[in-house]
C-alpha cells in the first residue's frame, strides 16, 4: 500500500528548572552498593521539617510525615545525600508508603532531577493507578506515561513499595515487584532524590513514609517487563525467507515491496512516499505484543521504517523510528493524519545509520507501550478500538531514494 503525506516533525527544546538544588558534586556508585538509607528512627537524619497552614513535613513515630491541607496542591522534600547521583552511573531510589486512613485520596511517590534540568516523578494513587511525569521548565514533557491503572498497586491506605531504577538514562517504575512503566532521560547532569506528596479533589491528605533508600543498581538488576523478540514458537513469526509468505509485493515509479534475498524490503523512490503491508493474518485480538527486526539498507538516515497497526487501511496507528535515531506515533483517521499521540522524539536506544532496531509493541488494556531494543520507549491510551491488522512500515522523509529491509517480524497474543 502507498501513500504520500507531508510529515509534520515538532522538536521538543530542553528547558531547565527545578526544585532540587545540585549543590554536591555527583559520586560514581556502584551495583549493589548502599548509598543511603533511612527508617526515620532518628528525628536528626538530616531532613528539613516545616509546619505552615497550609502544609507540613516532618517525622512522626519511625515515619516521615507530609500532610496538604488544600486540594491540587504537591509538595516534595529533597533525601539528605551527600552528593548528588550520576547519570552516567545506574541507581535505584526506593520508598515505602502509605496515606493514613480516614483522609482524602492521595498521590505519593519519589522524584528524582535537578535544578540544572527538570524532574521526574514516580507517582502511584490510592486509586490504584500509576505515572511517571517528566517536567521542565513546568512544563509536563513528551515521553511522559500518563495515569495507568495497575493491579500491582495497593489501594486506600495499604502500603506500597515503590522502586525508581535509573540506569543507562532509561528510568524504570516499580511498584510491589513489578515493573509498571519506563521513560527515557536525556539529562546528563548529577540529580538528587526526593520523597512526594500530592492531593487532587479532596483535602486534607497525610501520607506517611517508612523507609527510603538509594543504593547502585546495573542493567541487570532492572526489573523486566521488555516485549521479547520473535522465536519460531510464537504464534505467527516470519523471517521472510519464504518468498511465499503473503506480503504485499507491488512495485510503481515511486517505488514498491518486494522480498530481497531471505529479507522484506519497501523502496521509496521519491521523497515523502511511504509504504505499508499488512500480515498475512486474521486481525490481531485486543491483546498482542509485536516485535520487528529492521534496517536502512540504502539512502540517507531520515528513512524512516516501523509498525503499522489498525482496523483497515484508513485507520491505523503507524510506530515509526528513524536511522538518525527519532521516533514517533502517527495516527491516520478515515484516511487524514492527525496530530501524532506521540510526538517525534530522539532516543539514544535507537541505533543509527545501516545498524538494525528491533521495534517493539505491546497493545493491552486500552494502553499501547513501544519500545526499542529491549527498552521501553513510552506508552499512551490509543482511540482506536480492535480487532486489528498488524504489518510493517517503511518511508521517505526528505530525501529519496531509500530502501528498508526487514529480518523478522513475530507476534504473540496476550493473555
Amino acid at each position: 500500500m502507498e501513500e504520500s503525506y507531508t510529515r509534520r516533525v515538532t522538536v521538543v527544546r530542553i528547558l531547565v528548572a527545578s526544585l532540587l538544588v545540585s549543590s554536591f558534586v555527583g559520586a560514581g556508585v556502584e551495583a549493589g552498593s548502599t548509598i543511603f538509607t533511612d527508617s526515620f528512627d532518628d528525628p536528626d537524619s538530616g531532613w528539613r521539617v516545616t509546619e505552615t497552614e497550609a502544609f507540613s513535613y516532618g517525622y512522626d513515630s519511625g515515619s516521615f510525615s507530609i500532610r496538604l491541607e488544600l486540594p491540587n496542591m504537591d509538595l516534595l522534600t529533597e533525601a539528605p545525600l551527600t552528593s548528588q547521583l550520576r547519570m552516567d552511573t545506574g541507581f535505584v531510589v526506593g520508598t515505602t508508603a502509605r496515606r493514613v486512613p480516614g483522609e482524602s485520596g492521595a498521590i505519593y511517590g519519589v522524584v528524582v532531577g535537578s535544578s540544572a534540568q527538570g524532574l521526574c516523578y514516580f507517582k502511584v494513587a490510592t486509586t490504584g493507578v500509576f505515572a511517571i511525569h517528566i517536567i521542565e521548565s513546568g512544563q509536563l514533557m513528551e515521553g511522559s506515561v500518563d495515569w495507568t491503572a495497575s493491579d500491582a498497586i495497593r489501594k486506600d491506605s495499604a502500603s506500597n513499595v515503590i522502586r525508581a531504577f535509573i540506569v543507562d538514562r532509561v528510568a524504570t517504575l516499580e511498584v510491589n515487584g513489578v515493573a509498571l512503566a519506563a521513560v527515557e532521560l536525556g539529562w546528563t547532569k548529577p540529580v538528587g532524590a526526593a520523597v512526594y506528596a500530592a492531593t487532587y479533589e479532596g483535602a486534607p491528605i497525610e501520607v506517611r513514609f517508612t523507609e527510603f533508600s538509594v543504593s547502585g543498581a546495573a542493567a541487570a538488576e532492572v526489573p523486566s517487563f521488555a516485549i521479547a523478540a520473535g522465536s519460531a514458537n510464537l504464534p505467527f513469526f516470519d523471517d521472510f525467507a519464504d518468498d511465499a509468505g503473503g506480503w504485499l509485493v507491488q512495485s510503481s515509479e515511486t517505488g514498491g515491496l518486494a522480498y530481497r534475498g531471505g529479507e522484506y524490503a519497501i523502496r521509496c523512490t521519491q521523497p515523502s512516499v511511504y509504504y505499508y503491508s499488512y500480515a498475512s493474518l486474521e486481525p490481531c485480538p485486543s491483546g498482542f505484543e509485536i516485535a520487528a527486526t529492521a534496517y536502512k539498507y540504502s539512502g540517507e538516515d531520515d528513512a524512516t521504517y516501523g509498525i503499522i497497526w489498525g482496523t483497515d487501511n484508513s485507520n491505523h496507528y503507524s510506530f515509526l523510528v528513524t536511522a538518525d535515531g527519532w521516533y514517533a506515533v502517527c495516527l491516520q483517521l478515515n484516511g487524514e493524519w492527525q496530530a501524532n499521540p506521540i510526538d517525534w522524539m530522539q532516543s539514544s536506544h535507537i541505533r543509527q545509520g545501516g545498524e538494525a532496531n528491533t521495534l517493539e509493541l505491546s497493545v493491552r488494556d486500552n494502553r499501547v507501550a513501544v519500545g526499542v531494543n529491549g527498552i521501553q520507549l513510552t506508552s499512551f491510551s490509543p482511540i482506536l478500538e480492535g480487532p486489528f491488522q498488524v504489518g510493517v512500515h517503511g518511508e521517505s522523509y526528505e530525501t529519496a531514494p531509500v530502501e528498508i529491509r526487514f529480518t523478522e517480524f513475530s507476534i504473540e497474543a496476550l493473555e
